[in-house]
């Protein structure tokens, strides 16, 4: 599990904790929902495509720096990808998808949270 090659400590009971939360993850219902999602758009090849297309497009927009044609790109992608969105399989996929992402981000803030660090450099 992982690189211990900068490791001052012994860390097996982390490691053993990691290793069951990992476990957790992956018996969870929204891990479980996603990858049964995942397996039926995986079986057809276009719709799995459009799908990543339309996630790729979608996290680029996310991520972007705010811009006067942020409205403007938003609404765009809206529109040019309200057919996929009216599929029932793709939303439920994404629906999954999201509540993993949320899962993941909420563990790693709880970690964050309580462990403190000096972080006042990048003030």
């Amino acid at each position: 599990m992982g690189d211990s090659r900068n490791r001052t400590v012994d860390n097996s009971s982390i490691d053993i904790k990691t290793e069951e939360l990992v476990q957790a993850i992956l018996a969870s219902e929204e891990y479980r929902e996603y990858l049964e999602c995942f397996a039926k758009i995986k079986e057809q090849p276009e719709l799995y495509e459009r799908v990543g297309d339309y996630r790729k497009r979608n996290f680029e927009l996310q991520n972007m720096d705010v811009n006067d044609n942020m409205f403007d790109e938003v609404m765009r992608f809206q529109m040019e990808n309200s057919a996929i969105r009216k599929n029932a399989l793709v939303n439920q996929f994404l629906k999954a998808e999201l509540s993993v992402c949320r899962m993941l981000q909420d563990i790693t803030r709880t970690i964050s949270d309580n462990v403190e660090l000096d972080i006042d450099f990048l003030k």
